[in-house]
Parts: structure tokens; C-alpha cells; sequence
């Protein structure tokens, strides 16, 4: 069995053509550098400072588990990929205008992107596992804590996603002793998500995914030696399950 990493939300850039216009109009990204940020494997100095969490977290468990990672490099608030064409929140307010440009210049693209390594996996292995990394707040819309550190979200209806993620949590029960590891938190499986868009394209029994989520506090917790060995133990905790057939794609 093969696994495939994503990340769809931590994209920091515009498109080429619309970069003068679209950054004088929208507010800056979301993201800022905490006091200490998950640190980003890059060859640029100035890329490697930004707070990217979800994907620093997901180049960790992509290099523990000898895995592709396939990232959206693009603002995910300019047009949100992991999203439904049909979604009411697909664009912000001011990309509305470009919307055709960005769906065939960065929406379509990275969906036939994502599509072909995993089809390609799906070539060389009889089973793929793609897990899709995104961050989450640490607080509700209310200001209330959320105290989960880690969220397994999967479709109820798909007793693979089900099973996947059931044995995945009990493993890092064990394992990750450092992570509160629930299940469809802190959203729903029924919410639109690039694993949903995924599974209709492949239209293939063998693909299985989740989205993986984590705490954006647990990503910039001051303690790096304690995330880094949370990200390790989640990867070999999966690796567990999977057993000696989880492999990289070409």
C-alpha cells in the first residue's frame, strides 16, 4: 500500500498575472509568523521564515513516510481548491471578478495535478492512502478552547475511511501518547474536502483518503523537539497499520 500527501490551505502566492492587482486588494494572508514557527524545508531563506503549519507538518509526515507530497502553492482564500466548484465560498470577494481565469489557472490545474500522482500510485500499488494536512484554529468562533490536537476526518458512509481512521487513532493511543487524536474534529466528514473530490475523480475502490488535521497551537508550540516527535509517531503509527507495503510513488 502507498500513501500520498496534500496540502491545499498553506499557499502563500498569487498568480503572475494578477499579483499587482489581487494584492492591493485583498487583506493580508492569515497566516503569521508565531514566536516559534514549525520551521518549512526550502532552499529560499526568506520561504523557509513563513508560518506555513499545515505544511510543514505535512513535509514531515511526507519524509517519514517516503512519501509524495503534492502542495497548492497558491492563497487558499483566493480560491479555495479543496472546495466543490459549486461551494458559495470557493472565491474571496475580490478574485470573484477572475474567477474563470482561476479556476483554469490554478483550480483545475492542481486537481489534474494532485489526480495524476495518484493515479500513477494507484498504477504501481493495489492500494493508495492519501491524506490531505490542514491546521486548524485553536479557538471556536465563540473563543472557546479546543483542547484536540489532532483530527481524523473521514467520511461515516465509507467503512474504508472509517476503519483507516478508527485503527490509525488507536495505534497513536498508544504511540503518540503526546496527542489528543479525535475523530471527525473538529469538522465533520460530510464537509465538502479535496478527499471527496478525489474519490469522484478516481472513481477506484482502492483509493482511501482523510484530511489530517492539527492544531495550529500544537504547531507553534515552543517546544519543537516535542512536534517534531508528535509528527514522527504520527507517521509511524500509520506505518504500523499499513505495514511493510506502504511505499513512495515514483
Amino acid at each position: 500500500m502507498s500513501v500520498v500527501l496534500s496540502c491545499e490551505t498553506d499557499g502563500m502566492g498569487l498568480p503572475e498575472r494578477l499579483a499587482g492587482t489581487l494584492s492591493a486588494l485583498m487583506s493580508p494572508p492569515k497566516n503569521r509568523l508565531p514566536p516559534h514557527p514549525i520551521a518549512v524545508e526550502s532552499s529560499d531563506a526568506m520561504a523557509a521564515t513563513i508560518w506555513r503549519p499545515a505544511y510543514g507538518v505535512a513535509q514531515r509526515l511526507a519524509r517519514h513516510l517516503g512519501a509524495p507530497l503534492v502542495d497548492n502553492p497558491f492563497r487558499d482564500d483566493l480560491v479555495r481548491v479543496h472546495k466543490a466548484r459549486t461551494h458559495p465560498r470557493l472565491f474571496c470577494k475580490a478574485a470573484k471578478p477572475y474567477r474563470e481565469f482561476l479556476l483554469r489557472e490554478v483550480y483545475d490545474p492542481y486537481h489534474e495535478r494532485l489526480s495524476q500522482v495518484l493515479r500513477q500510485t494507484l498504477g504501481q500499488s493495489p492500494f493508495v492512502v492519501h491524506l490531505s494536512v490542514e491546521c486548524f484554529s485553536p479557538a471556536t468562533r465563540g473563543g472557546e478552547r479546543r483542547r484536540g490536537d489532532v483530527g481524523l476526518v473521514h467520511d461515516p458512509q465509507n467503512q474504508d475511511q472509517v476503519d483507516l481512521a478508527m485503527d490509525w487513532v488507536e495505534q497513536m493511543y498508544d504511540s503518540a501518547w503526546m496527542l489528543k487524536v479525535r475523530r471527525n474534529y473538529p469538522r465533520s466528514g460530510t464537509v465538502d474536502s479535496i478527499v471527496h473530490a478525489m474519490r469522484k475523480r478516481l472513481c477506484d475502490d482502492r483509493y482511501i483518503g482523510l484530511v489530517v488535521m492539527m492544531n495550529r497551537h500544537l504547531a507553534a508550540h515552543q517546544d519543537r523537539g516535542l512536534v517534531d516527535e508528535a509528527i514522527y509517531r504520527m507517521a509511524e503509527s500509520l506505518r504500523e497499520i499499513l505495514g511493510e507495503t506502504v511505499s513512495a510513488a515514483a
